[in-house]
C-alpha cells in the first residue's frame, strides 16, 4: 500500500512538471503579424533620432537579413524592397508602408533583421555615415522552443535626415 501511495504521488509530481496548453504538442503558424503602426520602441523614442514603426513577421518569409537599412521614399522602393520576400509578408510590409505618415525632416526605411525561430520585439537604429543601421534588439531565447519554421522579421523604421 506504501509502495502504490509513494508511486501514485511520483506520478503526480512529475505530471505537474509538464505544461498542456491544449495543442497537443503541435506547432501551429500564426501568419504574418506585426507590432501596432506607430509604436515605438523604448530607445527610439524622443531624441534618439529615430523611431520603430512596424515589426512585421511571417513563417518563412524569404528575405535575406541586412544590417544596412533601405530607403523607401515611394511606392517603387518599397515594391524593389519586398521583392525577395513571400508574397504574404511583401503585401504586408507595402501596405505598413503605405499607412506611414512620414513627418518633414523624416525618411522611412525598411530592413529584414531577422531569420530566427523567435522573432525580436524591438530594433536598434545606428548610422555609419550615411548608412542607417538597423539591428535586432535580442533577447534570450527560451530553450524549450521548437523550430518549425524560421520566421522572417521585417523593421519599418523613420530615421531623422
Amino acid at each position: 500500500m506504501r509502495r502504490s501511495l509513494g508511486i501514485l504521488v511520483l506520478i503526480a509530481a512529475l505530471s505537474a512538471c509538464g505544461s498542456d496548453d491544449g495543442s497537443g504538442g503541435e506547432a501551429t503558424d500564426p501568419g504574418p503579424s506585426s507590432s501596432a503602426p506607430g509604436s515605438d520602441a523604448s530607445d527610439g523614442s524622443g531624441g534618439s533620432g529615430w523611431s520603430q514603426v512596424a515589426l512585421l513577421t511571417g513563417s518563412n518569409g524569404g528575405g535575406v537579413v541586412a544590417e544596412t537599412a533601405t530607403p523607401l521614399p515611394d511606392e517603387a522602393a518599397v515594391t524593389a524592397f519586398t521583392g525577395g520576400l513571400d508574397d504574404g509578408l511583401a503585401a504586408e510590409v507595402s501596405e505598413a508602408a503605405q499607412a506611414v505618415d512620414v513627418p518633414e525632416g523624416q525618411a522611412l526605411y525598411g530592413a529584414v533583421v531577422s531569420l530566427e525561430c523567435t522573432p525580436p520585439t524591438a530594433v536598434v537604429v545606428t548610422r555609419d555615415g550615411d548608412d542607417v543601421l538597423v539591428r535586432p534588439r535580442v533577447e534570450k531565447e527560451s530553450p524549450s522552443v521548437q523550430c518549425l519554421a524560421v520566421v522572417t522579421t521585417v523593421a519599418l523604421v523613420l530615421v531623422e535626415e
